[in-house]
């Protein structure tokens, strides 16, 4: 009972933290912007309003107000399409004031962050009660990890610090936390983190090598294209290495983690096994384990790159190859290859580190 009400109250904190949005703010130009909800839509613009709409606001100095807004675009927003509107939405709406008349008002985007909340609630809650405070602890790693990007490596990159470096300190600092937050402080988390940072240093080299000679310059698509436009001194090659990088650690300390596991409680059922006995049983498990591994990296790599996989089978005006070889392709294929064989290799780093050290400090510190 007790551990319900600690997972309904993180879970509750969880929701309001990202729910609570500031009621308005303004950009550098002093336009505001808060949020509404929809009361009516000009009945012959249903699917792509182009009139006044009203709108009730629902935050703000004016909350309460009832205004006539039109659907318009920002023009330095990372959306280039307008959503459709529709009565009882919750929207944002940007409010520029008018010197010679009312403030105008336009609805700018769909209002999302609070079905995010929510989503961020049912899987705080989720990990909590199904785990407990191992669910507590990889909560608590997510939002470090988050921190770390959010407040070390995107501001140091943009500052002009070198990508690579960063990423690579950035990576190392979140792995540390994360495995040592969700599965405590113990012979197996410092295991499996040895066999981390081994990997990541593994991965390093691999991305840098297939960045380089694949000859990808990064530049691939339009939002990239505008982010070196808005920073000509970005390292645009090294955002790529960076991307790489994180999505490989975000499944890694699964790997070394599990496999750091099977050693050790295969070492205690027999403790006579030697580690090279202790290494081949534990890869029986490792083979297993990389078998499925590369099913559901496939898988879910093609799903976070559904966008790339129709534009192959939409581009019939060229030959497969040709397209395969465009470097908006050739990042994703880069992306997914490097990343499957970094976390291939980790289950034998992984295994063949536990299986040294657990047997060497046997007959000195038995479990």
């Amino acid at each position: 009972m007790k551990s319900l009400k600690l997972a309904t109250k993180v879970a509750l904190i969880s929701l309001c933290l990202l729910a609570l949005a500031p009621a308005a703010s303004a950009d550098s130009s002093g336009q505001t912007y808060v949020q509404g909800k929809i009361v009516s839509v000009p009945v012959d613009s249903q699917s792509a309003p182009s009139g006044a709409m009203t709108v009730l606001l629902t935050s703000g100095e004016h909350k309460g107000l009832v205004v006539a807004a039109s659907a318009t675009g920002l023009n330095s927003y990372s959306d280039i399409t307008l959503p459709q509107y529709h009565v009882g939405d919750s929207v944002i709406i940007a409010l520029s004031q008018n010197a010679s008349g009312p403030p105008i008002y336009s609805v700018i985007d769909q209002y999302r962050l609070p079905m995010a909340a929510v989503l961020l609630g049912v899987m705080v809650l989720l990990a909590i009660l199904m785990a407990g405070w191992r669910g507590i602890g990889s909560v608590v790693g997510l939002i470090v990890s988050i921190a770390i990007i959010g407040g070390f490596i995107i501001p140091q990159i943009l500052n002009g610090n070198n990508p690579y470096a960063i990423t690579v300190v950035g990576s190392f600092m979140i792995a540390t936390c994360t495995i040592f937050f969700a599965h405590g402080p113990n012979k197996r988390t410092l295991l499996a983190l040895i066999s981390t940072c081994i990997t990541l240093i593994v991965a390093t080299g691999l991305s840098t090598a297939a960045v380089s000679f694949t000859h990808l310059n990064g530049i691939a698509s339009e939002d990239i294209s505008y982010l070196h436009q808005l920073q000509p001194a970005l390292n645009i090659q090294g955002l790529l290495f960076g991307g790489i990088i994180i999505a490989v650690l975000g499944v890694l300390d699964d790997i070394t983690v599990g496999q750091s596991a099977v050693v050790d409680e295969l070492r205690k059922a027999n403790a006579k096994l030697q580690w090279k006995q202790l290494y081949v049983r534990s890869m029986s498990v490792g083979r297993e384990h990389i078998a499925s591994l590369i099913n559901t990296l496939v898988l879910a790599y093609l799903g976070t790159s559904m966008v790339f996989v129709f534009y192959i089978a939409a581009a019939q005006n060229l030959p497969l190859w040709l397209t395969l070889n465009s470097e908006l392709v050739m990042e994703e294929i880069v992306r997914s290859l490097v990343g499957s064989i970094a976390l291939i290799l980790a289950v034998p780093i992984a295994t063949l580190i536990a299986s040294i050290f657990l047997t060497s400090n046997r007959s000195h510190k038995p479990s």
